[in-house]
């Protein structure tokens, strides 16, 4: 049984240990004979952990969807509309009701985080696996660590700068009014400073996932996976979708190969 280069797809004797087009090290693929069946079963046991993240990843999405249509809809219009304005009495946004939409707002930011985090663990044992069978993994591994650190820093640094504002926000005058003390602005600009790190770190990590990412594509010959890793960055929603439908592909043959239904 032949192999094939994940790099330019050109196909291999079983026993070749670089590639005969492109001169690239031939790594183990999910179709080769010379992989094991408890390396296949590794290589699944990792994939189900990618598809994992990509389901919990698109409900995170459809939260994060949520609360910018509230946000978007209501700064558009000046009032509450929808479901949220009919249980707020739908009227005017004034100091009455901010801050009851604050708090929804911070709820489904909090939701959408959590699934965020749980996701990208799921990411991180997914690539933890598969790093183990090749090191050209590592890098999804490192960047869904980082991922994960500054996932948590930033949800730190926002609850702890609403902990400081909301506070004193003024909601019962006519005018809505905050009163913060030049120690609490010293705080602030700590906070949103160590904010700021944990962004750019959060940000490294996504571009070291999408590179992990796709190199499981290219790994598993597999479009879907490589075009699902660059929309991501435009498309989140298209991306993941197509994520999920690639690593379900590679899941099937893995199963395949292994005799597994």
């Amino acid at each position: 049984m032949a192999k094939f280069c994940s790099k330019c797809g050109s196909e291999n004797d079983d026993f070749a240990q670089n590639c005969i087009s492109c001169g690239s090290p031939l790594t183990i693929s999910a179709g080769s004979i010379t992989d094991t069946p408890e390396k296949k079963r590794l290589y699944l046991q990792g994939m189900m952990n990618l598809r994992y993240y990509t389901i919990v990843g698109f409900l995170a999405l459809v939260a994060g969807i949520v609360l910018d249509f509230v946000f978007m809809r209501t700064l558009s219009y000046g009032y509450l509309v929808g479901p949220i304005g009919a249980a707020f009495g739908g009227v005017s946004l004034n100091t009455a009701n901010v801050g009851a939409l604050l708090v929804y707002s911070e709820i489904t930011l909090i939701v959408s985080a959590v699934l965020t985090l749980i996701g990208v663990f799921m990411l991180y044992r997914g690539f933890a696996v598969l790093k183990s069978l090749d090191p050209e993994f590592s890098v999804g591994r490192t960047g869904a660590m980082l991922e994960f650190i500054g996932m948590i820093l930033v949800v730190l640094g926002v609850i702890a700068l609403l902990a400081i504002v909301l506070p004193s926000i003024n909601l019962g005058s006519a005018t809505t009014t905050a009163s913060i003390s030049p120690s609490e602005i010293g705080t602030l600009l700590g906070i949103a400073l160590l904010v700021l790190i944990a962004a750019i770190l959060l940000l490294i990590g996504v571009i070291m996932v999408l590179i992990g990412l796709f190199r499981v594509g290219s790994h598993f010959n597999n479009s879907l996976v490589k075009i699902g890793a660059i929309l991501t960055i435009f498309l989140g929603i298209v991306g993941t979708i197509l994520l999920f439908i690639g690593f379900t592909d590679i899941i099937k043959q893995l199963k395949k190969s292994i005799g597994e239904s």
